[in-house]
């Protein structure tokens, strides 16, 4: 529980540290089979230091306080460059997603690895990424009849920062 909560957690607090909301970024996906709009504070941030590299990519629905939330992320040892990255890596590279629904009910990556996060850098460059994502994501905090989410034609577009 813990390996799946703490991703949830540093991703959450990186969204929530975004105060101001970028135009032109896009973040959307079917959760559920339903299409869903994140475009509120689509951001990303790409981070390295000691031989470790991170892109952290989120957005709300609207208001972050009262919205839902999505949260994917690429870490590891390498460069993030374009290519597929999935939560089952033998490289060291790994994606993890999260999504966040109001009155605290969150929900991450299966660790079972039942259609893991599989996030795909399709350009990058040093103001702009792109790509798509698709996971099967479990309720971890918060109590909700909808134990699991499945993610899929998620894409993004969104600014550097």
């Amino acid at each position: 529980m813990k390996k799946i909560f703490f991703p949830l957690v540093c991703l959450a607090f990186f969204i929530s540290s975004c105060k101001k909301s970028v135009s032109g970024g896009t973040l959307t996906a079917y959760i559920n089979g339903t299409m869903e709009t994140f475009n509120t504070n689509a951001v990303a941030e790409l981070t390295s230091g000691g031989g470790a590299y991170k892109l952290a990519i989120g957005g709300s629905a609207g208001d972050p306080a009262s919205t839902d939330q999505i949260y994917l992320a690429i870490t590891g040892v390498n460069n993030i460059v374009p290519g597929n990255y999935s939560a089952v890596s033998a490289s060291g590279d790994v994606a993890v997603m999260a999504y966040q629904k109001p009155g605290n009910i969150g929900y991450s990556a299966d660790d079972h690895f039942n259609n893991p996060v599989k996030i795909t850098i399709s350009s990058i460059s040093g103001s702009n990424v792109q790509g798509s994502f698709t996971g099967n994501l479990i309720l971890v905090l918060g109590a909700s009849s909808d134990s699991t989410k499945t993610i899929t034609n998620g894409t993004f577009n969104v600014s550097l920062q």
